[in-house]
């Protein structure tokens, strides 16, 4: 056993017999049998050792591949139940040269700028688009996935731009193929390049298909930023504030105001379109507020109060702010309604009679080209947006 374990003795010991037998006067035949056994005993136990290392180098290489293959219970939702990307959009194969900047493409670089934009605009960082190609789709086709489930899709005419009627078309094109805007579903026409100075003329937008496609995801954006936003982009922005106001922050959150509840605060937001740059002020009220709401919807109401300048300049148009207000009466029977818990006669008053006498004044304001707001009392504003 102590030979295999250093065969470099019977080496040793065969060149002492091979020495011995070159001497004058010792017999040669003995001694050089002696070496030649042990050096091929030596060359035979190494040539072992070698194999038996080897085989045990393959088998602590496959136990580790195993090991790798076989998931932890931390690796399991990881790596067999991938979560979906916030933001993906997937491309037909006629539309990667528009996304693959070695082909020219500019749409990842105009992503970025998206970005940067809503971030200024709404004062939440979106997480990276994900751009991928999808066979199953047609050639020019594209759509816009939301955490994972599409939310639009659309498909271009390359080597076309797209005529849109805002609304203010002097004169409807005679040529062009008939199509809708992609972002806002307005009437619009796919054109040559040599019909584009006439459509110009006749007061159409002429964009080219880039342009239509990034206008596209950043509405789709921007309309599911409630849902994009998750807790992980929330904590993120705490964060950063919390490094110039670290002791306002530290105070509330997560002390008084639970990053949950901070999180459905600013989705409510949100929802409504209404940017949350101002998050020190939310943060302060939601502290404020939070023993006195019971609800989450009435702690939104509460900040929707603090921050009703931001609110308002978001819909003044030249100056002027274009509004529809309930008469006193209404107002007065409104307010009973909820404050009685009679909803069935709320919504028959609101749905049945009011909504139709809404809707036609305000297509009295489309002249102006203007988005009237509806002006209500905070008692009755968020149970008459949910109706």
């Amino acid at each position: 056993m102590q030979f295999t374990k250093e065969p470099k003795v019977m080496l040793f010991g065969a060149i002492a017999l091979a020495a011995i037998g070159i001497m004058p006067g010792f017999p040669k035949i003995p001694f050089f049998l002696m070496s030649g056994a042990l050096g091929g005993l030596y060359f035979s136990i190494q040539n072992t050792l070698k194999a038996k290392k080897e085989e045990e180098v393959k088998q602590a290489l496959e136990a580790e591949k195993a090991k790798k293959l076989v998931p932890t219970a931390a690796q399991k939702e990881e790596d067999f139940l991938p979560q979906p990307d916030p933001v993906t959009l997937e491309v037909g194969y006629g539309l990667i040269p528009y996304v693959d900047e070695s082909q020219g493409g500019d749409l990842t670089t105009r992503i970025k700028t998206i970005r940067r934009q809503i971030a200024t605009d709404y004062g939440v960082i979106i997480p990276l688009v994900h751009i991928r190609d999808n066979m199953r789709l047609a050639p020019n086709q594209y759509r816009i996935l939301i955490k994972g489930v599409e939310e639009d899709a659309y498909e271009v005419v390359p080597g076309f731009l797209l005529a849109i009627d805002l609304g203010n078309v002097r004169e409807k094109l005679n040529e062009g193929k008939p199509a809708k805007d992609p972002s806002f579903h307005l009437p619009a026409f796919w054109i040559t390049q040599d019909q584009k100075a006439k459509a110009i003329k006749l007061g159409y937008m002429v964009v080219d298909i880039p342009t239509a496609i990034i206008t596209h995801i950043s509405e789709v954006i921007k309309k599911n930023l409630h849902i994009i936003i998750g807790r992980a982009e929330v904590i993120e922005l705490v964060e950063r504030l919390s490094q110039k106001y670290q002791k306002v922050i530290k105070d509330i959150v997560p002390e008084k105001v639970s990053y949950s509840v901070l999180h459905r605060v600013i989705q409510s937001l949100l929802k409504e379109n209404i940017p949350v740059n101002d998050l020190i002020t939310i943060i302060e009220t939601a502290g404020d507020y939070i023993d006195r709401a019971n609800d989450i919807e009435l702690l939104v109401e509460f900040i929707r109060q603090k921050l009703s300048k931001q609110i308002t300049k978001r819909f003044i148009k030249d100056n002027t702010l274009y509004v529809i207000a309930f008469s006193p009466r209404i107002e007065t029977k409104l307010n009973t309604y909820i404050r009685e818990n009679r909803e069935e006669e709320f919504l028959d008053l609101l749905i049945n009679r009011l909504q139709k006498n809404i809707s036609e004044n305000m297509k009295r304001f489309m002249e102006f080209q203007a988005q009237p707001v509806l002006i209500t009392s905070p008692n009755i504003r968020r149970f008459v947006r949910k109706a």
